[in-house]
């Protein structure tokens, strides 16, 4: 399945990868569920080492190296956007969330979970 989802995303102008993430999404709310977890229980290390290597050799230093502020500017706005929206989250007005976080550990909340993760990848590759 994930493979022809891939091959179908391929074909719209999309990544190969993009249509497979998209062929899991769907699987994942079917009742095989428990089943093809299950099957790819034993193989999910192998998997995932193979992602971030894969991820890891396509990285293009040259093209980092010379869009650097371009890179720099993202990175900003990416942790800057995320870290707000955290700090937003835990600072809901008192009238409707009692236990909201104090500013300092608000602050500090917004800037541990601001980093990018493994998402990423994918949406980057679109």
């Amino acid at each position: 399945v994930s493979v022809g989802a891939g091959a179908v995303a391929k074909e719209l102008g999309l990544t190969d990868t993009a249509g497979a993430f998209a062929a899991g999404v769907l699987l994942a709310n079917t009742d095989y569920r428990a089943q093809i977890q299950a099957d790819v229980l034993p193989f999910k290390g192998i998997l995932l080492g193979a992602f971030f290597m894969v991820a890891g050799a396509s990285f293009d230093t040259d093209l980092a190296l010379r869009e650097w502020p371009t890179v720099a500017t993202g990175v900003f706005a990416l942790i800057s956007v995320k870290a707000l929206t955290v700090l937003a989250a835990t600072r809901i007005p008192e009238r409707f969330e009692s236990n909201r976080l104090a500013w300092p550990d608000a602050i500090r909340v917004g800037l541990l979970l601001s980093g990018g993760g493994e998402f990423a990848f994918v949406v980057l590759a679109l």
